[in-house]
């Protein structure tokens, strides 16, 4: 479940003789997610996951944003996640602890959490006549596809990521310049362990959206790509097209998609995928390349191809579900969801995740996913 509430104040510092607002909001998650893995082909024992797992996980973000003058933002957001395992086959959960046991299975008497914090924002932005800056922790996205992006390459979302607008914030310095309404040019670096400087144009032009980006990762990794994102009719389209270069290689990334709202409320969409730095048939060989180790990509296949369609079955009721195919291996992950308001303020969300594979081997892509079903509850106020 999700706790949000919000508030804001007025703060006034009388001895330094002006006024700032602060507004700040909480959000509280508990989920309980449960995994059940099937015994993976010539992978070791004590490789192996359990048979099924029920995990729970409990999450607060204190969210602050003060404003010490109409040009310029100050964002925080800290972050405090504790998580247990609640059960797991074969877990000390079944040991005897009497003569007699009429029990075939049962939850573990000890709960044992583990504690994390993260410093997920932290940043002063400052917006005047001639550009917008931004210095600190922040999200940074960019590329127009919706599963596979060949340009999204800085802490991207995963494919299947329930809030896909969430992303985490990394350290960087970035400055935006309106050059109309609709067009903006952009640059920056992120100043991590791994580096990355980038440059951004959006325009439009000809009835359609474009964006031109260029990425140098650490000092000799380069993408470059160009976005575009129109309609004909009802029906969206979008491409993404994008160059990935080292010392000693270039490679083609490419992914065109489209939309389409059916029956005015049935929602379809469906993209294909070219991954140029993949493998057809042997996945082991990535392991030494460098935009694998970067984290710039995940997909391990040369081609792809995935949909998704979302239908309210009434006002406060959502359903979804879609499929990403590797069309090398075969492989697939299907996922299904339902949400529902039960009042403006308390949702209910269950999804599944599930592989499909002829075998559960290493051979294939998803050979080694577990299915995944998870449980949350949304409140806000």
């Amino acid at each position: 479940m999700k706790l949000k509430c919000l508030s804001s104040a007025v703060l006034l510092v009388s001895s330094a003789g002006f006024a700032f607002d602060i507004e700040s909001s909480t959000d509280l998650s508990a989920t309980v997610s449960g995994y059940h893995y099937a015994e993976v082909v010539d992978l070791p024992i004590s490789l192996q996951g359990p048979e099924y797992q029920l995990n729970g996980i409990l999450t607060g973000y204190w969210n602050v944003f003060v404003y010490p003058s109409d040009a310029t933002q100050l964002n925080f957001r800290y972050g405090l996640n504790a998580t247990t395992v609640l059960d797991e086959m074969g877990s000390a959960a079944d040991t005897q602890t009497s003569s007699a046991l009429y029990r075939v299975d049962d939850l573990p008497e000890e709960i044992e959490w583990t504690y994390r914090q993260n410093l997920d924002q932290l940043s002063l932005t400052w917006y005047s006549g001639f550009g917008d800056y931004t210095f600190g922790r922040q999200p940074i996205s960019f590329g127009q596809a919706r599963f596979y992006s060949p340009i999204d390459v800085i802490q991207p979302a995963a494919v299947f990521a329930q809030d896909r607008n969430y992303r985490p914030g990394v350290d960087a310095v970035r400055a935006t310049w309106q050059l109309g309404a609709v067009s903006e040019i952009g640059a920056g670096y992120v100043f991590g362990n791994d580096t990355v400087a980038f440059a951004r144009l959006k325009a439009y032009a000809l009835s359609t959206d474009w964006e031109i980006i260029g990425l140098r990762l650490n000092d000799n990794n380069y993408i470059a790509s160009i976005g575009s994102n129109m309609g004909f009719g009802t029906v969206g389209v979008w491409q993404e097209t994008a160059v990935l270069m080292d010392a000693d290689s270039q490679y083609l990334r490419a992914t065109v998609g489209a939309d389409y709202t059916l029956f005015d409320d049935l929602y379809l969409m469906a993209e294909l995928h070219y991954n140029g730095v993949g493998s057809a048939d042997d996945y082991t060989s990535l392991a030494t390349n460098r935009f694998y180790q970067l984290g710039a990509v995940v997909p391990k296949a040369k081609w792809y191809s995935s949909a998704q369609a979302s239908y309210p079955l009434n006002i406060v009721t959502q359903l979804s579900g879609g499929v990403s195919a590797n069309l090398n291996d075969g492989s697939m992950l299907v996922n299904g969801a339902v949400g529902y308001n039960a009042t403006d303020t308390l949702s209910i969300n269950l999804s599944a995740l599930m592989p499909l594979v002829k075998e559960h081997s290493l051979d294939y892509e998803y050979g080694a996913y577990p299915l995944v079903i998870e449980f949350d509850l949304d409140w806000v106020f």
